[in-house]
């Protein structure tokens, strides 16, 4: 989940919450003032017919009872009452409206006033029951009550409102706090951009500037300054490398001649050998330092190539040409298979630098009378070609294959050879990529690798 993401839910759960919170809050509000008004109204209607009641009432004679049915017309007309006395019996109004619970009785006759909500016949209604004293004593109580269907269809109405805006305001806010995360996360996601476009050979792009100082500013400012230090590290450890190789070709070449003149002038058996065996080393040292001398032209931007039409298959059959003294030597055979000419736009020294460079690997490491298989065919897919180079050599572990192009790493089966620098397949990689193509490398440890080279056919 991306930090936007993270960002927008965590919000929403919040605002979600507060605007939950405010809802249920407003409603009870709004409840508690509807049956406040409800319970005030039933009040006022309580203290009339107690005061009519008292002014009637005398002697414990029934008075007549017409000025309390008349406070039920009009005003109070859904309103319905019940007058019972302590001892039980209902002296007017609806017989129903009774308290029958004694504790409820003790409680009215201790002076308590009563509220609440009552439901006759699945009707909700509104309820008071007051004590009526006569004379200083509780000898009857006042039962009212009220419909509650107005109220409850009030408050259906402000449920739905809330259930309708709600969701509209978590809408709302979730669209507002995206556009703000993604216009403030904006030059965060251009730094992952430009992170992911950095390598070796792009280390001079840089983020662009915002004006500000918030954290996301100074981290841009912060991170091209670090590019910056890198960059310069880089570049001076390339021109050290160039440096170093341009200036130990020439020594080197110049120790090669010397040995190899003396070589031919010394009758020593022993001394030739020794002579021999410096010239291999030393002929080691020269191919290290042309590799170094290309990765560093190739890390400066350097090398340029220089495209022109290149026959495959022609390329092929001049590098097994020059690869076949070493193969004999090796008792090695090549199998070529070239269904028809395959021509493309490319380097040919390049190409024929790579493709040398996988022959002698392959070479190196199959087994005395065996054959390297060398394959040329047309990539319908590219609208290229495709060659591959195959042995049946040791193989590569699978945990090698990952790292195999890098620079100066050499797989467990390599390591034991001191044949090979170990740059070998990074520049064959590098040049590869030059041309727009693919280089791949499949192996089975005991059956053999096979290294395949794709190339567009423009």
């Amino acid at each position: 989940m991306t930090l936007k993401s993270k960002i927008v839910i965590a919000n929403l759960l919040i605002f979600g919450l507060i605007l939950a919170g405010v809802s249920a809050v407003v409603y009870h509000h709004v409840r508690g003032n509807e049956l406040a008004r409800v319970d005030a109204r039933l009040d006022i209607l309580a203290d009339q017919v107690i005061t009519e009641f008292s002014e009637e009432w005398t002697e414990e004679e029934v008075p007549e009872w017409d000025d309390i049915l008349a406070l039920f017309t009009g005003r109070f007309s859904e309103e319905r009452f019940g007058l019972q006395a302590a001892g039980g019996q209902i002296i007017l109004g609806d017989s129903t409206l009774t308290v029958p619970d004694s504790g409820t009785r003790q409680r009215i006759r201790a002076g308590e006033i009563i509220r609440g909500t009552t439901h006759i016949r699945s009707a909700a209604y509104r309820q008071l029951i007051r004590p009526v004293e006569v004379a200083g004593r509780v000898d009857f109580w006042l039962v009212l009550i009220t419909p509650l269907a107005d109220v409850h269809s009030r408050l259906d109405t402000l449920l739905l409102v809330l259930c309708l805006t709600v969701p509209a305001a978590l809408l709302v806010g979730l669209i507002a706090v995206y556009l703000a995360t993604r216009k403030s996360l904006a030059p965060m996601s251009r730094m992952v951009t430009i992170a992911e476009e950095t390598s070796a050979r792009h280390l001079d792009l840089r983020i662009p500037a915002t004006s500000g100082d918030d954290e996301v500013s100074r981290l841009g400012q912060a991170l091209n300054g670090m590019m910056e230090r890198i960059e310069a590290a880089f570049t001076s450890q390339r021109q050290f490398v160039g440096d170093a190789s341009h200036e130990l070709r020439t020594p080197l070449t110049a120790i090669i001649s010397e040995l190899e003149f003396a070589a031919r002038r010394i009758d020593d058996e022993k001394a030739k050998d020794s002579l021999d065996l410096a010239l291999v080393e030393l002929d080691r040292l020269g191919q290290l330092v042309d590799q170094l001398l290309t990765l560093a032209r190739i890390d400066a931007n350097r090398l340029v190539l220089e495209k022109q039409p290149v026959r495959l298959d022609e390329l092929i059959v001049e590098c097994v040409r020059l690869a076949e003294r070493d193969a004999r030597t090796r008792g090695i055979t090549f199998s070529i298979q070239i269904a028809e000419a395959v021509e493309i736009p490319g380097d040919d020294r390049q190409l024929k630098s790579v493709l040398l460079n996988i022959i002698d690997n392959a070479l190196k490491h199959s087994p005395r009378d065996s054959a390297v298989t060398i394959e040329l065919k047309d990539n319908l897919a590219i609208g290229g070609a495709v060659i591959t180079v195959a042995d049946n050599g040791p193989g590569i572990d699978a945990a090698d294959l990952p790292r195999i192009f890098d620079r100066f790493y050499r797989s467990s089966t390599a390591r034991s050879s001191r044949e090979g620098s170990g740059l070998g397949l990074a520049i064959a990689k590098e040049l590869i990529d030059m041309h727009g193509g693919r280089i791949q490398l499949a192996s089975t440890v005991g059956k053999g690798t096979t290294v395949s080279i794709q190339l567009p056919a423009h």
